[in-house]
């Protein structure tokens, strides 16, 4: 376990991506300045409780990101919900293609529009298929959240 951990942990790290460490901890796009560094945009937690890495695709249409998106990228209404829901479709479709990933049971309503669910990963599973650690990384650092900070000079 700790192994994985330290594996998970320098794909966020060497990529430059940020985290927050609780229960297990997260990797996201951190926000930049003025942002604390603390603050960002969630790509998935890695949960110790539940012996899961997991999508939380709730975080994207809550009030406070939808709040700090039109701070950092000036969006009108709307603009980030019809912009962003295309790019989560495919960021979870990629993240489904993962080996031995699974939607969980419960759906999220995003942008009060879509019916969405989470993708998770079984540890053991990770722990079993390196190709699947691989795999995570090469979606963590190529996808379309990613390309869109990246174009807007904001990672």
């Amino acid at each position: 376990m700790k192994n994985l951990e330290k594996k998970i942990k320098s794909i966020i790290s060497s990529n430059n991506f940020s985290s927050n460490e609780n229960v297990g901890f997260s990797c996201y796009i951190p926000d930049g300045y003025p942002f604390k560094k603390t603050e960002g945009l969630l790509l998935w937690n890695y949960s110790r409780t539940h012996r899961r890495i997991e999508t939380q695709i709730q975080k994207f249409h809550s009030k406070a990101r939808i709040s700090r998106m039109y701070e950092i990228f000036h969006f009108k209404e709307g603009e980030y919900e019809e912009l962003f829901s295309e790019i989560l479709f495919d960021y979870l479709r990629q993240f489904k293609s993962i080996p031995y990933a699974k939607e969980l049971k419960g759906r999220i309503k995003l942008f009060k529009r879509y019916n969405l669910r989470n993708i998770v990963i079984p540890f053991d599973e990770l722990i079993s298929h390196s190709d699947s650690i691989l795999q995570l990384e090469q979606i963590t650092v190529s996808n379309k959240i990613l390309e869109f900070y990246k174009r807007k000079s904001k990672f």
